[in-house]
C-alpha cells in the first residue's frame, strides 16, 4: 500500500521554470535543462522520506530515482523527469529485476499500486544496479525475516555494519 505521493499541484511547473531559468542562465543543453527538475524532485523526495542524500541509500539517474530509509521501512521511487515521486511500505514491495533492454539499462520495481504498478530507475552501470539488487534483497526480505526472529537491533534494523554494501 502507498503511504502515499509527495506529489504538490503547481509544483512541477514552478520546478521546471527554475530549471529553464538556470540553463538559461548558464547557457546548459535541452536535455542538462530537463535534468534540473529532477534533481530537484530527487532532493524533495529525500527530505520528505527522512533520507540523508549521498549516504548510499540513494541514486538519481535520466530523471528518475531510488532511495531507501530503513528506519520508517520506507522505499521512495522518483520517475517521469522528477514530475512523480512516491513511499512505499517493505511490505508494497512485490519484488525487483534489472534490464539491460531495448527500454535502456534499470532497475525495476513492482508495488502494490493501482495507478504506478512498476517504477523504472535508470541505472547504466552494471555494478550499481548489482549493488541495489542487493541492498533491496537485505533490507526487504533479510530485514523483515529478522525482524520476525527478533534478530533485529533495538531500532528493529538489521546491522547493516557487518556487510559492505
Amino acid at each position: 500500500m502507498a503511504l502515499g505521493a509527495f506529489i504538490k499541484p503547481g509544483k512541477e511547473l514552478f520546478l521546471l521554470s527554475i530549471g529553464w531559468a538556470s540553463a538559461i542562465k548558464s547557457g546548459k543543453s535541452e536535455s542538462e535543462a530537463e535534468l534540473a527538475p529532477a534533481a530537484c524532485a530527487h532532493a524533495e523526495m529525500l527530505e520528505a522520506g527522512g533520507v540523508a542524500p549521498s549516504r548510499g541509500w540513494d541514486h538519481i539517474e535520466e530523471g528518475t530515482g531510488i532511495a531507501i530509509n530503513s528506519k520508517e521501512r520506507l522505499v521512495l521511487l522518483l520517475a517521469g523527469g522528477g514530475r512523480v515521486y512516491k513511499s512505499y511500505d517493505y511490505e508494497a514491495v512485490r519484488g525487483w529485476g534489472q534490464s539491460e533492454g531495448p527500454a535502456g539499462a534499470g532497475l525495476f520495481v513492482s508495488v502494490v499500486d493501482r495507478e504506478m504498478a512498476e517504477w523504472r530507475v535508470s541505472m547504466k552501470d552494471r555494478a550499481e544496479r548489482a549493488r541495489w539488487m542487493e541492498i533491496l534483497s537485505r533490507e526487504i526480505h533479510e530485514g523483515a525475516a529478522q525482524a520476525r526472529r527478533g534478530q533485529c537491533g533495538a531500532d528493529g534494523n538489521w546491522d547493516k555494519n557487518k556487510f559492505d554494501i
